[in-house]
């Protein structure tokens, strides 16, 4: 079956090419009101009649995208700050410093980041961090963190993005004890062009006291990199053994792992992808985890 993008894409070509009768199940949830199945197709091909239009249009859409990371950034900042008790000194913060280096790889300016340690007392809202557990596409499982300071919006939103492809709120712990355990997480960058060596990384895991690592692609910067897993109360002796491995730690925190994962064929497979995408555009979501795979 063709993709919407694969059929808007035909339009241009409708004298030669003969379009099948397309139908979509209920079930799906398909949502035509949304535009990242077809308005990227369009406006990329009819973003204006010159090459100036052309580069201003993606410019802009640039923009847009490097601002969304920044707040995000920013936010994240804030939070480990808090969680921290307020320490504002990336040298006694240790994950503060991870950020800040995390930070530089995402290209945000020092000024930026230098301006959330400085403002951090005026700006403190007293938020808090909540879970939300859902049933997702084919009863695969998702976890919803955010930080807010207005629990029943920031659920209410989630409920409202779940409703859309036909997925559920689910009991506290129905989602995380079933599918998932939590660990302390240790994300790790690699210059850009250099390979990674997965045998020496489980060695460099193994001397470090992690119990895992996996070889990851940073969805931000899209730059390779190691991903360690941990006891979570070792995740700080962790960190230090791999710093002073000369490792580069861009982030450190307890995270969740799936340990049992639902397999998807691809329609459920594409709606599971584009509901975290909208999970993930709610401005107070810090991570989304989830269990889904590929069916074989």
């Amino acid at each position: 079956m063709l993709s919407l993008r694969a059929v808007v894409r035909s339009l241009q070509f409708k004298d030669s090419l003969v379009l099948p009768v397309l139908s979509f199940p209920i079930s799906h949830g398909l949502n035509f009101s949304r535009r990242n199945n077809y308005d990227k197709v369009i406006t990329r091909g009819m973003a204006g009649h010159s090459h100036w239009q052309n580069i201003k249009g993606i410019k802009s859409a640039n923009d847009a995208a490097y601002n969304k990371l920044t707040e995000k950034h920013v936010r994240d900042m804030r939070i480990v700050i808090q969680e921290s008790g307020g320490q504002t000194d990336p040298k006694l913060n240790k994950r503060l410093g991870d950020m800040i280096k995390r930070g530089k790889k995402l290209n945000i300016t020092l000024t930026t980041m230098e301006r959330v340690m400085k403002s951090y007392d005026k700006v403190r809202d007293g938020g808090t961090k909540i879970k939300v557990e859902a049933n997702g596409p084919g009863f695969c499982g998702i976890i919803v963190e955010l930080h807010t300071n207005r629990v029943k919006h920031v659920r209410d939103q989630v409920a409202h993005r779940l409703k859309k492809f036909g997925a559920t709120l689910a009991k506290e712990g129905q989602i995380k004890d079933r599918f998932f355990d939590l660990k302390g997480v240790i994300l790790t960058s690699v210059e850009e062009g250099q390979t990674i060596d997965i045998d020496a990384a489980t060695d460099t895991a193994i001397e470090s006291e992690a119990e895992d690592v996996i070889e990851v692609i940073d969805s931000n910067t899209g730059l390779p990199g190691l991903q360690f897993y941990c006891d979570p109360s070792q995740l700080h002796v962790v960190r230090d053994n791999l710093e002073n491995a000369g490792c580069t730690i861009t982030d450190c925190n307890l995270g969740y792992r799936a340990h049992t994962f639902v397999p998807l064929e691809a329609p459920q497979l594409k709606l599971t992808s584009d509901l975290i995408e909208m999970l993930e555009e709610i401005e107070e979501t810090t991570q989304v985890y989830n269990n889904a795979e590929p069916a074989s």
